[in-house]
């Protein structure tokens, strides 16, 4: 994490779900699927016919992208085309797969990076001033005694790190595309029948 730049506040906001080196990406993918399954989304490979204006949540698209470094340090990222589609995706996928850990680091542009640690199905605590919008109530800003430490497991745990990783390490979404995969809920007419 040290030797990355500063990070660029006015940079555009970006997020990403970011597991230990070590994590699969065929597993954080697998993760993925059967989070959105269970959620309420299928898989859908053609694109929206032009001019569809799909409501918030309707269509999602994710991409899985292994990070730089070695095979044994190298950290998996799932990032989504909308920032808020990681908030769905991060309930999503801990609910689904309560043995993942991870963390959900996000910069909106012009301010500090926030970040929710994952753990044992759902959010345990988190940093920054990001309130966690997609969850119903507050997520403790203090780690429990016996909490899962993301340091601990290589991943940025201080907020000015995962803000050098979110601009110096994650790619964003428009880089990976064309590996991507796209998720639309299953009561959409776009769903497949």
């Amino acid at each position: 994490m040290n030797g990355l730049p500063a990070a660029d506040p006015w940079a555009p906001s970006h997020g990403a779900l970011l597991f230990p080196p070590g994590t699969e990406p065929a597993q954080v993918a697998a993760w993925a699927e059967a989070g959105l399954a269970a959620a309420g989304y299928v898989g859908r490979e053609a694109v929206p016919p032009a001019g569809y204006a799909a409501h918030d949540g309707e269509v999602i698209r994710t991409a899985v992208a292994g990070l730089s470094g070695s095979p044994a340090d190298r950290a998996v990222a799932l990032v989504a085309q909308g920032l808020p589609d990681l908030f769905r995706l991060a309930r999503a996928l801990a609910a689904a797969a309560p043995e993942a850990r991870f963390i959900l680091a996000r910069r909106f542009m012009g301010c500090p990076a926030s970040l929710t640690v994952y753990a044992a199905g759902g959010p345990v605590w988190r940093q920054g001033t990001d309130e966690d919008p997609e969850l119903p109530w507050p997520v403790p800003t203090e780690p429990p005694h016996e909490a899962w430490h993301p340091a601990s497991a290589g991943l940025p745990e201080a907020l000015e790190d995962a803000a050098r990783w979110l601009e110096h390490k994650v790619p964003s979404f428009a880089t990976v595309s064309s590996a991507s995969r796209r998720w639309v809920l299953r009561d959409s007419p776009l769903a497949p029948r």
